[in-house]
Protein backbone atom coordinates (compact mmCIF):
# COMPACT_ATOMS: atom_id res chain seq x y z
CA UNK A 1 0.00 0.00 0.00
CA UNK A 2 2.80 2.41 0.98
CA UNK A 3 4.58 1.59 -2.25
CA UNK A 4 1.47 2.42 -4.30
CA UNK A 5 1.01 5.71 -2.44
CA UNK A 6 4.66 6.58 -2.93
CA UNK A 7 4.42 5.80 -6.64
CA UNK A 8 1.30 7.95 -6.91
CA UNK A 9 3.05 10.87 -5.20
CA UNK A 10 6.10 10.50 -7.45
CA UNK A 11 3.81 10.47 -10.47
CA UNK A 12 2.00 13.58 -9.29
CA UNK A 13 5.28 15.40 -8.70
CA UNK A 14 6.56 14.34 -12.11
CA UNK A 15 3.40 15.60 -13.79
CA UNK A 16 3.67 18.88 -11.91
CA UNK A 17 7.30 19.36 -12.93
CA UNK A 18 6.54 18.44 -16.52
CA UNK A 19 3.64 20.89 -16.58
CA UNK A 20 5.87 23.62 -15.17
CA UNK A 21 8.55 23.25 -17.83
CA UNK A 22 6.15 22.97 -20.75
CA UNK A 23 4.52 26.32 -20.08
CA UNK A 24 6.24 29.54 -21.11
CA UNK A 25 7.30 31.93 -18.38
CA UNK A 26 5.57 35.19 -19.40
CA UNK A 27 8.48 37.20 -18.01
CA UNK A 28 10.76 35.83 -20.74
CA UNK A 29 8.62 36.25 -23.85
CA UNK A 30 7.66 39.40 -25.74
CA UNK A 31 9.20 42.16 -27.83
CA UNK A 32 12.34 44.03 -26.80
CA UNK A 33 14.41 46.93 -28.11
CA UNK A 34 18.00 48.04 -27.55
CA UNK A 35 17.65 51.73 -26.71
CA UNK A 36 21.39 52.33 -26.57
CA UNK A 37 21.45 53.19 -30.27
CA UNK A 38 19.83 56.09 -32.13
CA UNK A 39 17.30 55.55 -34.91
CA UNK A 40 18.71 56.71 -38.24
CA UNK A 41 22.23 56.96 -36.85
CA UNK A 42 23.63 53.67 -35.60
CA UNK A 43 20.51 51.60 -34.91
CA UNK A 44 19.77 48.53 -37.03
CA UNK A 45 17.52 45.47 -37.23
CA UNK A 46 19.67 43.56 -34.73
CA UNK A 47 18.40 45.91 -32.03
CA UNK A 48 14.75 44.84 -32.36
CA UNK A 49 14.09 41.44 -30.79
CA UNK A 50 11.24 39.03 -30.17
CA UNK A 51 11.54 36.14 -27.71
CA UNK A 52 9.12 33.24 -28.17
CA UNK A 53 8.60 29.89 -26.47
CA UNK A 54 8.75 26.48 -28.16
CA UNK A 55 6.66 23.95 -26.22
CA UNK A 56 8.01 20.98 -28.17
CA UNK A 57 11.65 21.68 -27.31
CA UNK A 58 10.88 23.40 -23.98
CA UNK A 59 13.15 26.24 -25.06
CA UNK A 60 12.93 29.88 -26.06
CA UNK A 61 14.06 31.56 -29.28
CA UNK A 62 15.67 34.99 -29.58
CA UNK A 63 14.87 36.43 -33.03
CA UNK A 64 15.85 39.84 -34.35
CA UNK A 65 14.47 41.79 -37.29
CA UNK A 66 17.62 41.01 -39.28
CA UNK A 67 16.41 37.40 -39.47
CA UNK A 68 19.00 36.00 -37.07
CA UNK A 69 17.81 33.75 -34.25
CA UNK A 70 19.20 31.47 -31.57
CA UNK A 71 18.04 29.23 -28.75
CA UNK A 72 17.63 30.02 -25.06
CA UNK A 73 17.13 27.37 -22.40
CA UNK A 74 15.73 27.49 -18.84
CA UNK A 75 18.15 27.03 -15.97
CA UNK A 76 17.63 26.30 -12.29
CA UNK A 77 18.10 29.99 -11.55
CA UNK A 78 15.18 32.39 -11.77
CA UNK A 79 15.75 35.33 -14.08
CA UNK A 80 18.21 33.76 -16.48
CA UNK A 81 18.21 31.66 -19.62
CA UNK A 82 21.16 29.70 -21.01
CA UNK A 83 22.21 30.82 -24.47
CA UNK A 84 22.45 28.05 -27.07
CA UNK A 85 25.61 27.36 -29.04
CA UNK A 86 23.70 28.34 -32.20
CA UNK A 87 24.08 31.96 -31.09
CA UNK A 88 26.67 33.85 -33.20
CA UNK A 89 27.93 35.48 -30.00
CA UNK A 90 28.30 32.29 -27.98
CA UNK A 91 32.00 31.90 -28.76
CA UNK A 92 32.66 35.49 -27.61
CA UNK A 93 31.19 34.88 -24.17
CA UNK A 94 27.44 35.45 -24.47
CA UNK A 95 26.34 32.27 -22.72
CA UNK A 96 23.69 33.56 -20.30
CA UNK A 97 20.79 35.96 -20.88
CA UNK A 98 19.95 37.73 -17.63
CA UNK A 99 16.52 39.28 -17.17
CA UNK A 100 15.43 42.19 -14.99
CA UNK A 101 11.91 43.37 -14.27
CA UNK A 102 11.88 45.34 -17.52
CA UNK A 103 14.11 43.61 -20.03
CA UNK A 104 17.03 41.35 -20.82
CA UNK A 105 20.79 41.65 -21.28
CA UNK A 106 21.83 40.51 -24.73
CA UNK A 107 25.20 40.23 -26.53
CA UNK A 108 27.98 42.53 -25.26
CA UNK A 109 25.89 42.92 -22.10
CA UNK A 110 23.70 45.49 -23.85
CA UNK A 111 20.24 45.94 -22.38
CA UNK A 112 17.09 45.27 -24.38
CA UNK A 113 14.05 47.00 -22.88
CA UNK A 114 10.69 45.30 -22.96
CA UNK A 115 8.39 47.17 -25.34
CA UNK A 116 5.44 46.79 -22.97
CA UNK A 117 5.40 46.28 -19.24
CA UNK A 118 6.30 42.96 -17.69
CA UNK A 119 3.13 40.81 -17.98
CA UNK A 120 3.70 39.52 -14.46
CA UNK A 121 3.30 43.08 -13.18
CA UNK A 122 0.68 44.71 -15.38
CA UNK A 123 -2.94 44.10 -14.52
CA UNK A 124 -5.30 43.86 -11.55
CA UNK A 125 -4.30 42.66 -8.09
CA UNK A 126 -6.19 42.00 -4.87
CA UNK A 127 -5.19 41.61 -1.23
CA UNK A 128 -7.19 38.64 0.07
CA UNK A 129 -5.97 38.95 3.66
CA UNK A 130 -9.05 41.02 4.48
CA UNK A 131 -11.69 39.03 2.60
CA UNK A 132 -13.52 38.15 5.82
CA UNK A 133 -13.15 41.48 7.59
CA UNK A 134 -11.60 44.88 7.05
CA UNK A 135 -11.50 44.98 3.24
CA UNK A 136 -11.48 48.39 1.59
CA UNK A 137 -10.54 50.15 -1.64
CA UNK A 138 -6.83 50.11 -0.75
CA UNK A 139 -6.85 46.35 -1.24
CA UNK A 140 -7.81 46.51 -4.92
CA UNK A 141 -4.89 47.56 -7.10
CA UNK A 142 -4.14 48.12 -10.76
CA UNK A 143 -0.56 48.30 -12.06
CA UNK A 144 0.24 49.71 -15.48
CA UNK A 145 3.40 50.59 -17.38
CA UNK A 146 4.38 53.81 -19.17
CA UNK A 147 6.85 53.02 -21.94
CA UNK A 148 7.87 56.67 -22.36
CA UNK A 149 9.02 57.00 -18.73
CA UNK A 150 9.81 53.29 -18.25
CA UNK A 151 8.02 53.20 -14.93
CA UNK A 152 5.14 51.30 -13.39
CA UNK A 153 2.29 52.93 -11.48
CA UNK A 154 0.52 51.31 -8.54
CA UNK A 155 -3.05 52.64 -8.32
CA UNK A 156 -5.69 51.54 -5.83
CA UNK A 157 -9.45 52.07 -5.88
CA UNK A 158 -9.10 54.73 -3.18
CA UNK A 159 -7.40 56.90 -5.80
CA UNK A 160 -3.93 56.67 -4.26
CA UNK A 161 -1.03 55.90 -6.58
CA UNK A 162 2.75 55.78 -6.64
CA UNK A 163 5.62 55.00 -8.98
CA UNK A 164 7.75 51.86 -9.20
CA UNK A 165 10.94 51.41 -11.19
CA UNK A 166 12.93 48.49 -12.56
CA UNK A 167 16.04 47.23 -10.79
CA UNK A 168 18.81 44.86 -11.82
CA UNK A 169 17.11 42.13 -9.80
CA UNK A 170 14.75 39.98 -11.83
CA UNK A 171 11.82 39.99 -9.40
CA UNK A 172 12.13 43.36 -7.64
CA UNK A 173 10.96 46.89 -8.35
CA UNK A 174 12.14 50.02 -6.58
CA UNK A 175 9.26 51.88 -4.96
CA UNK A 176 9.19 55.61 -5.70
CA UNK A 177 9.46 58.26 -3.01
CA UNK A 178 5.94 59.38 -3.96
CA UNK A 179 4.61 56.26 -2.22
CA UNK A 180 2.54 56.88 0.89
CA UNK A 181 4.53 54.14 2.60
CA UNK A 182 8.03 55.04 1.43
CA UNK A 183 9.06 56.77 4.64
CA UNK A 184 7.77 53.80 6.60
CA UNK A 185 10.22 51.47 4.88
CA UNK A 186 8.33 50.24 1.82
CA UNK A 187 11.12 50.83 -0.71
CA UNK A 188 11.03 47.72 -2.87
CA UNK A 189 8.32 45.46 -4.23
CA UNK A 190 9.06 41.78 -4.82
CA UNK A 191 6.90 39.88 -7.28
CA UNK A 192 6.41 36.43 -8.80
CA UNK A 193 3.98 34.74 -11.17
CA UNK A 194 1.29 34.76 -8.46
CA UNK A 195 1.37 38.43 -7.53
CA UNK A 196 3.29 41.19 -5.77
CA UNK A 197 4.22 42.13 -2.21
CA UNK A 198 2.74 45.46 -1.18
CA UNK A 199 3.04 47.67 1.92
CA UNK A 200 3.53 45.93 5.28
CA UNK A 201 4.65 42.80 3.44
CA UNK A 202 1.09 41.95 2.45
CA UNK A 203 0.65 39.92 -0.73
CA UNK A 204 -1.56 41.04 -3.60
CA UNK A 205 -2.72 38.18 -5.84
CA UNK A 206 -2.75 38.78 -9.59
CA UNK A 207 -6.35 38.62 -10.73
CA UNK A 208 -5.92 39.48 -14.41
Amino acid sequence: MKTLISMAIIGLVADTVLSAVTVANPAYVGTFENLQYVEGVDKNDWHYVTITYNAASKSYTWSNQAGVSWSLYPTSKSGELRVGQDCPYYSTGHTIANFTADGVYGPWDEFYSRKVGNPLLCGDFENHKYDVKGKNDWHYVHIDYDESTQKYTWSNRAGVKWSMYQTNVFNKLRVGEDSTYYEGGYKEATFNDKGIVGPFGEFYDKES
